[in-house]
């Protein structure tokens, strides 16, 4: 009769008690992490898939919580955030380590006795006869090999592809929306801006001639298509609005001229923005629709 030990278990058989064991104990401190180990390593069957059990969610817990963070609150204070919880993951995977190492070196191995052994060794006595001629040898059929360790493999790259998925996902997390938003979206960033109505325009110089006044005036718009004309206290404008930024250019009634750069604001009544004269100084500009 031939005997062969081996200890039971396979890689799903340890997952699956890892799972198990992490939502039960995996929460209480360093107990906790070396019992979720200890048991799925005793589950596992040996203690290379053991480590293989312990080690493969937690990496792929690890890099999702990292890409999380990292999104959540920029490269800068996500890095920071990140490191402490790689730390706090890393401390808990050894432990982790440490209790499936215990766990599948002190599981007890079975005894396994081979079927075509015992069948010979059991098959009953049965009386000589005479010799016959000798016939070919018929090869016993081989045995199949086990197919844990490719389920593992395969497991294991399934896995590695869902935490690729997951992190790519989260990496592009703020550039998904709905259709809604986008098509919003692009209609404002093509729409033209046509300035119609009395708008109120306040200028404030920051430097050059005149540094520190401010200058107030009310100007009259009419136009279409995103050409708009208007005069008012002085001035002569002409406006072209492209998206939310409006180009214009003025004239003053004492020979002087500019050119002023606005971005629309809230509802499209207020703009704000910069503008430049040819005394050689310029500033700040404000625009509201009053009328």
């Amino acid at each position: 009769m031939q005997v062969e030990y081996r200890t039971e278990g396979n890689y799903l058989s340890g997952l699956l008690w890892f799972i198990l064991m992490a939502v039960l104990v995996g929460w209480i401190p360093l107990l906790g992490p070396f019992l979720v180990g200890f048991v799925a390593g005793r589950k596992s069957g040996g203690v290379g898939t053991a480590l293989l059990v312990v080690l493969t969610p937690t990496v792929i817990i690890a890099v999702l919580t990292a890409a999380l963070i990292t999104q959540s609150f920029g490269a800068e204070a996500g890095g920071v955030a990140g490191g402490v919880v790689a730390i706090l993951v890393g401390s808990y995977a050894l432990i982790e380590v440490i209790g499936a190492l215990v766990g599948a070196a002190t599981a007890s191995p079975r005894p396994y006795v081979h079927a075509a052994a015992s069948a010979v060794s059991q098959a009953p006595a049965v009386p000589e006869v005479a010799a016959v001629p000798p016939v070919a040898e018929i090869p016993a059929p081989a045995q199949g090999t086990s197919a844990r360790p490719a389920f593992a493999m395969v497991t294991v790259a399934g896995l590695a592809v869902l935490a690729v998925i997951a992190v790519v996902i989260v990496a592009n997390w703020d550039r998904l929306g709905s259709s809604d938003d986008i098509s919003a979206a692009n209609d404002g960033a093509s729409s033209d801006v046509t300035m119609t109505g009395r708008w109120f325009i306040q200028d404030t110089i920051t430097y050059g001639p005149g540094t520190g006044n401010t200058f107030s005036f009310y100007v009259t718009f009419s136009g279409g298509d995103g050409v708009s004309q208007g005069s008012g206290d002085g001035l002569n404008v002409t406006a072209v609005g492209t998206g939310t930024t409006v180009d214009a250019h003025y004239v003053q009634d004492g020979g002087y001229s500019g050119d002023f750069t606005w971005t629309l604001a809230g509802e499209g009544d207020t703009m704000t923005g910069t503008f430049t004269n040819s005394r050689g100084n310029g500033g700040t500009s404000t625009a509201t629709r009053v009328e």
